[in-house]
């Protein structure tokens, strides 16, 4: 005669199932929600910074109050190559760009505080902003 199935050990291994399964739905669930968050902060972050570009993409405009040297004071402003006036000049980079000068490169020594930058660089800031990116002193009139 055969021996009838040990009722505690089934009931026993039927729970363990379920739980697994519980413990399974409820990591699953976890990591979906964890995976949306994730999702939702990047694309929040993404989009202020979106809008941030936007508010400094306005300012590439000439006439809406923003106060930068106009295309004829610039033309003004004195430019060199950089390997006629290596001496005078007190650092080896552009401070707009950060990239290195070199020899056979046009820069602009900026009158007053004596700062150097690569001539599209600071033409482009100064289109923006009459004052020095590094001093913050202003160029002035240029007559």
């Amino acid at each position: 005669m055969s021996k009838p199935p040990n009722l505690k050990l089934l009931s026993f291994v039927l729970q363990a199932f379920v739980m697994l399964f519980v413990i399974t739905l409820f990591f699953l669930f976890v990591g979906i929600a964890s995976i949306f968050i994730i999702h939702i902060f990047i694309v929040s972050r993404r989009n202020r910074r979106h809008d941030m570009s936007m508010e400094f993409d306005e300012l590439d405009c000439f006439d809406c109050g923003v106060t930068g040297i106009s295309p004829h004071d610039l033309k003004k402003l004195p430019s060199s190559n950089y390997g006629s006036v290596l001496k005078s000049v007190e650092t080896r980079d552009c401070a707009v760009c950060l990239e290195g000068f070199q020899e056979e490169e046009i820069f602009r020594l900026l009158p007053g505080c004596k700062h150097a930058f690569h001539i599209n660089c600071i033409d482009f800031w100064l289109k923006k902003s009459s004052s020095c990116p590094i001093c913050r002193r202003g160029v002035g009139s240029l007559n």
